[in-house]
């Protein structure tokens, strides 16, 4: 994201906003097209910077893997179970909130 505004380097403050924009149009067209992806926050963040020569105005957020559905069958364990199990989904209730937080 970018942390500063290019016009006279002021900060800009909606940045994390337009990431979730940004990944929210770009979760839904892959949708569309039928493509699959894997957002992750668990990756370094100075690595990625420095391997890409991220210019001081950006932070990175996000890594994304982007591709189409494989076949489950040929991975190996634990990836094949946890891959074919049955989705659980969280309560409303644990997610959500009435009223005051």
């Amino acid at each position: 994201g970018r942390t500063r505004h290019e016009y006279k380097e002021r900060e800009n403050p909606t940045w994390m906003y337009e990431i979730g924009l940004a990944m929210g149009n770009l979760s839904i067209q892959a949708h569309y097209m039928g493509i699959y992806l894997h957002q992750m926050g668990g990756f370094s963040k100075e690595a990625m910077a420095k391997e890409s020569d991220m210019p001081e105005a950006f932070e990175p957020v996000v890594a994304v893997a982007i591709g189409r559905m494989g076949d489950a069958s040929l991975l190996e364990e634990p990836l094949k179970s946890r891959e074919t199990a049955p989705r659980k989904r969280k309560e409303l209730e644990e997610i959500s909130f009435i009223g005051r937080f």
